[in-house]
């Protein structure tokens, strides 16, 4: 059994490092933008926070990256699976799966190790992705073995080498056709082993998911561990104060709880949920293996479920960001511009002052000085010829827009018309004009009708699905 195991895993190591890397072309392009082009145009830009954008370009290329190795994710609700170690959520996901040939692992020691994403397909499939973006196949039993427990008997973490894997299996039309499911390490890490990066690994997958679904094991707790309660509270994390950004509780392995015991949890569950300000669309006291839901407040887990299995428009989740970052370019460019003109026009009136009350005067050279230093400084804070800056930046931002839309154009994303560019006052102009020439105000909705997102006035596309903001017009 040993030498079979060794055989096991030295085949899957095999499999990871001779998957051959599959290059989108376009995604090569962006990379070079970013690193080439964009990088030279920072270097004579305005201040802005560069950082922030660098961190923008490596989400939209992780985000085409999944795309080309995994097409159907273009157009699903991308939802986490959260929780501490052995809570159940590979078994929660299970619980919807219609096909038992394909199952992800689950256990009583901690066993997901490589974050996986499942999608509802009539054809199951299971692919891993390795750390050079070669895909390969796994086959269901090996895909069951990769634990923290094998894990352990490597003397690498392969977590270096095997970025995630995507499953593709028969589930619950109903509730997931247009969703799919990050299953996720258990964040609460051990000092031991390979836990030790799981909260930082968890934590990246969540953080930029649509949804999440936040699973609490009752075997071992039977209540909120105040490590989760923290872990949500995460000043960076949106859930449950985004409203676009729903959160759901999950409280698994029910079935061996009394019922009386069930309806205190939920209870408790649910004030400590408002004591710490948390929002929630609902709780479900849930037993996956039986796939039974006993209890629940506010949502049943299935109507939670339904209610985020809408498509989603992925041209705007590349785009829009993407656009965001040149338009703050523009506008900061055409800021310094008027900053630098009022710096100019005062100098300009100091000098004149100085003349008129005889301090600077034609006739003496010594002090001229003041004079010869005031339009020194007056020649260094000089605008820049503002249209030529702009016309730079418009000329490198359709460089990445038509990068972007030919990949889109591939992979088969249908692509949005995107709001018009912002004006110098910052206020973008709104509306598609009218026979007498003048701009109508664009009359938006409240609440997205696809996903049902409260909106704000300055969403022009839904924050959750993308849907877009305009009402239709005669």
């Amino acid at each position: 059994m040993e030498q079979e195991n060794t055989n096991r895993i030295f085949s899957l190591i095999t499999d990871i490092l001779k998957a051959k890397p599959t290059e989108n072309e376009h995604i090569q392009q962006f990379r070079s933008l970013v690193r080439n082009d964009f990088k030279e145009f920072c270097n004579k830009a305005v201040e802005l926070n560069q950082m922030e954008d660098m961190e923008l370009f490596e989400k939209i290329e992780s985000e085409m990256n999944l795309i080309a190795h995994c097409p159907p994710v273009h157009s699903k609700m991308v939802g986490a699976i959260g929780g501490g170690f052995s809570s159940g959520k590979s078994s929660f996901i299970n619980s919807f799966m219609l096909d038992k040939n394909i199952q992800l692992a689950t256990g009583v020691i901690p066993v997901t190790a490589i974050p996986s994403y499942v999608i509802c397909g009539e054809m199951p499939d299971i692919c891993g992705i390795s750390y050079r973006g070669g895909r390969f196949i796994i086959q269901a039993d090996m895909y069951k073995d990769i634990s923290h427990e094998l894990l352990k008997t490597l003397d690498f973490d392969l977590k270096d080498i095997l970025r995630y894997i995507t499953v593709t299996a028969k589930l619950d039309g109903e509730c997931f056709s247009n969703i799919c499911l990050i299953d996720t390490p258990g964040y609460n890490a051990s000092s031991t082993g390979t836990m030790q990066q799981d909260r930082a690994v968890a934590y990246n997958y969540i953080k930029d998911a649509k949804f999440l679904i936040w699973v609490i094991g009752l075997d071992s707790n039977g209540t909120f561990p105040r490590t989760d309660i923290e872990f949500l509270m995460d000043p960076e994390l949106p859930f449950g104060k985004d409203p676009s950004r729903s959160l759901y509780i999950v409280a698994n392995k029910a079935r061996g709880v009394t019922p009386s015991s069930r309806q205190r949890i939920l209870e408790v569950l649910q004030e400590t949920l408002d004591d710490n300000g948390i929002s929630y669309d609902g709780i479900s006291i849930y037993e996956a293996q039986h796939k039974e839901e006993y209890l629940y407040e506010g949502m049943q887990v299935k109507e939670f479920l339904k209610k985020q299995n809408v498509p989603t428009q992925k041209y705007v989740e590349l785009a829009l960001p993407l656009k965001a970052v040149f338009d703050r370019y523009k506008k900061r460019t055409r800021e310094k511009y008027e900053t630098d003109k009022q710096f100019q026009r005062k100098i300009q009136t100091l000098i004149l002052d100085g003349m008129e009350h005889q301090v600077i005067s034609l006739s003496s050279g010594a002090k001229n000085v003041l004079e010869d230093g005031l339009n020194e400084l007056k020649s260094y804070l000089k605008p820049a010829d503002l249209t030529q800056t702009l016309g730079t930046i418009t000329e490198i931002e359709q460089r990445f827009f038509e990068c972007i839309n030919r990949f889109c154009d591939d992979v088969g994303i249908q692509k949005a018309e995107l709001p018009p560019d912002q004006e110098a006052s910052g206020t973008p102009t709104a509306g598609t004009g009218n026979n007498s020439g003048e701009s109508a105000p664009a009359i938006k909705k409240k609440f997205c009708d696809k996903c049902g997102t409260k909106l704000f006035e300055r969403d022009n596309f839904c924050p959750k699905c993308g849907t877009s903001t305009l009402c239709d017009t005669e």
